[in-house]
């Protein structure tokens, strides 16, 4: 019997981004970690959005970008975009940097750094990058209204 043995072919991961939602405190009603990963396209470094699995309701009060093991291009972008496509953090998340990971809130106007409402879904983007397969992370989180922050 001849058996013939054929090397696995090693394919290249397309781009890709997934939405993770979970409570900070474990219950509802407090603060909303949204994470969105991403991966760039093995050709083109393009990346995909993601859109949060609902409408959201509350306040964007931090965002952790993460430019993760691959990196990005530096000076990349990043936006969230609400029902109105508007950027709820302001242009706050553009030239980001490809090594570090920096925090960051939602700047209103051109002086103000302040939690932003939201009551829609929210749609995570990446632009500027050319790195192919390149990977980051977006996590935003979002204060329920009625609680301190």
């Amino acid at each position: 019997m001849l058996l013939l043995l054929t090397p696995a072919l090693a394919l290249a991961a397309n781009s890709s981004c997934t939405i993770t939602e979970s409570w900070v405190d474990g219950i509802s009603g407090g603060v909303l970690k949204i994470e969105y990963d991403w991966v760039a396209d093995d050709a083109d470094g393009s990346v995909p959005s993601c859109v949060t699995t609902g409408p959201l309701n509350g306040y964007v009060i931090k965002v952790v970008v993460n430019p993760g093991a691959g990196p990005p291009t530096a000076t990349y972008d990043a936006t969230l975009a609400d029902a109105d496509v508007a950027d709820v953090m302001g242009g706050e998340l553009t030239d980001l940097g490809s090594t570090v990971s920096t925090a960051h809130m939602p700047l209103v106007g051109t002086d103000a750094y302040q939690p932003v409402y939201i009551d829609s879904a929210l749609t995570f983007a990446v632009t500027g990058n050319t790195q192919n397969s390149a990977a980051g992370s977006i996590t935003a989180y979002v204060q329920k209204p009625g609680r301190a922050y």
